[in-house]
């Protein structure tokens, strides 16, 4: 409900859009961008995807040292309190916790089942070993509540003081 109300508002969202997009009729595609502390995951729906490993390749390819996928990957690990625990893609113990939906409506299943059906390869992990087919999302959510970098790091350093003002 909250993505609503954020999604738009210049107080809380840098409310990017992109340079025209020739393939798209030079059409500017909205980029909501958190403007706050936590970023994007303190006002997004809370959907939890990494990005494509090729993408990272491809910075660190462009001049970005230290941009590569198997650079970034480790951070990635650490932040995470993943679901699935440490694996060579999760992470466990991290301060965002990832979770799998729970309660989500047979109707997801039903899109699911139909993706499937007319070719879309099943994907139960999009932060795995690939980002393509069809299947439900992550989410960072523990035990039913929003889940981020600023509740799960910042918010538990700054009660330890780490934050103190001077």
């Amino acid at each position: 409900m909250g993505v609503g109300k954020t999604i738009m508002n210049k107080a809380v969202n840098w409310t990017y859009h992109t340079e025209p997009v020739p393939q798209l009729f030079d059409r500017r595609l909205y980029m909501a961008r958190g403007k706050v502390i936590g970023g994007c995951g303190a006002i997004n729906g809370m959907v939890h995807v990494r990005g494509q490993p090729g993408d990272f390749e491809q910075w660190r390819d462009s001049g970005c040292d230290g941009w590569g996928w198997s650079d970034v990957l480790p951070y990635f690990k650490r932040s995470e309190d993943h679901y699935l625990g440490d694996t060579s893609l999760h992470g466990k113990g991290g301060p965002v916790a990832v979770s799998r939906p729970r309660g989500h409506s047979v109707l997801c299943d039903h899109f699911i089942a139909a993706g499937v059906n007319f070719g879309l390869e099943r994907n139960d992990d999009f932060n795995g070993s690939r980002q393509d087919g069809i299947g439900l999302y992550d989410h960072t959510v523990r035990r039913g509540l929003r889940s981020n970098s600023a509740i799960g790091a910042l918010r538990p350093a700054n009660a330890a003081g780490t934050f103190a003002s001077r």
